[in-house]
């Protein structure tokens, strides 16, 4: 029987390398022979291997290719060189280990092409890119925005400043591409909208690609149990009693797309309309303030949550999740928002066309339309009692049928079977 999966992921932190991670924790539990090799670790989880070398050299030529392209392009792309690596192919066989499936996640300063070329080599296991953001697409770009360059080959990259027709991308894009000839490189997505990037990519178009939104641990993501249990919850946070909590999060508010000027706007609109009182709302915000803003109401920052308990007490002590992301692949707070019960409000942008259906599960704004966002703030602190319970509902009936673990777990299983299949038919 086949179950031994191996995991590459540049960090066990983050959105990705927490997504990895779950996903690694998961299938321990299910009785797989799970391994998680990253580049970078903050788990504290001994079972997690460091599989970056060590050397100067290596990590020097990382440091020098971020302030390379920090310095010499257009960081809203968040260009990267491919090339370069740090993976420790050692620490892949120390113990005999022969993976029968290998799950590549955040690649970044970590792992390369050339790195999964030799890993199929060396063990003729299929490899599946669990897709967190359109790197591996791409020539070196994580974001492309308008961009469609990745549907051909790349060349002549905006995210360059001195970039020509054959540039770094499209050397890169040739690179894989040739590693793609002679290897089993397999792409899963984790939204619809990655998956639809992935269909038109120049190479992934013609390959077996599968759609498998992120899991959430359902136990630790659940609806809060009563009005009173938030309450507490509330004046645990600090929230004063009475206030209508409105929550957001992400790791930088300097970052241009995830849409912190869109939110600005949108905030200065609702106060306009004074429908919701000025001192009737409250902001929940996880991560730094990195940036000055002059909201119309009263904010509460709570730091970087790294808890995961943490985290699902901000979602469960708000009235919905607001996500004004406007170039994202997710983000996975969304989903980790569905699970608790929590409506999202946001642009139709990332994982939202899977999970948020309007006025089911939440408000979807059309894309940088900051009135729209507004409108979504406004409908859903407006609901019922009635109406939100149902809707709080909804959120989890879908979260359920679509990020419980068991739904990522069952897809390991019938992919592993697909090879076994495979195996049993070559030795006919």
């Amino acid at each position: 029987m086949l179950n031994k999966i191996m995991h590459l992921s540049a960090v066990d932190f983050g959105g990705a390398g927490k997504a990895a991670y779950r996903l690694h924790s998961y299938l321990s539990k299910a009785g797989f022979d799970s391994r998680f090799l990253v580049g970078r670790s903050q788990t504290g989880d001994n079972e997690v291997v460091q599989a970056s070398k060590k050397g100067l050299n290596k990590k020097s030529k990382i440091i020098f290719s971020k302030i390379w392209h920090k310095l010499t392009g257009n960081n809203d792309y968040y260009f990267q060189n491919q090339h370069v690596s740090t993976f420790d192919s050692d620490a892949t066989s120390g113990d005999g280990f022969i993976p029968d499936l290998i799950m590549v996640y955040s690649m970044s300063g970590f792992v390369s092409f050339d790195d999964l070329g030799d890993l199929f080599a060396q063990y003729n296991a299929p490899i599946i890119l669990y897709l967190m953001d359109m790197a591996p697409l791409t020539g070196g770009c994580h974001y492309a925005w308008d961009c469609l360059k990745y549907v051909k080959s790349c060349g002549d990259c905006p995210a360059l400043l001195m970039s020509h027709e054959k540039d770094l991308s499209h050397s890169t894009m040739l690179n894989k591409k040739s590693i793609m000839q002679r290897s089993n490189i397999e792409v899963l997505a984790a939204s619809s909208w990655l998956y639809n990037q992935a269909r038109i990519s120049s190479l992934y178009k013609k390959s077996q690609i599968d759609l498998l939104l992120l899991s959430v641990d359902d136990d630790i993501f659940h609806p809060i149990k009563s009005v009173a249990c938030r309450e507490k919850l509330r004046e645990k946070l600090g929230i004063p009693i009475g206030k209508k909590v409105v929550f957001f999060g992400n790791q930088s508010l300097k970052l241009k797309r995830k849409g912190i000027k869109a939110l600005d706007e949108a905030f200065h609109i609702l106060a306009k309309n004074k429908i919701i009182r000025n001192d009737e709302l409250l902001v929940l915000i996880a991560g730094n303030k990195d940036i000055e803003f002059e909201w119309p109401y009263q904010t509460r920052f709570l730091g970087f949550l790294n808890s995961e308990k943490d985290l699902a007490e901000a979602y469960q002590a708000s009235d919905l999740f607001l996500c004004p992301s406007i170039e994202d692949s997710g983000p996975m707070m969304i989903n980790e928002s569905i699970m608790c019960g929590v409506p999202v409000v946001c642009f139709d942008m990332g994982v939202a066309a899977d999970l948020v259906i309007n006025l089911q599960t939440g408000f979807v704004a059309e894309l940088g339309n900051s009135r729209q966002l507004a409108v979504g703030i406004e409908t859903i602190l407006q609901l019922t009692a009635q109406e939100k319970e149902l809707m709080d509902n909804k959120c989890r009936k879908l979260a359920l049928s679509k990020c419980h673990p068991s739904v990522s777990v069952e897809w390991i299983q019938q992919r592993l079977g697909r090879e076994t299949n495979r195996l049993s038919d070559a030795h006919i």
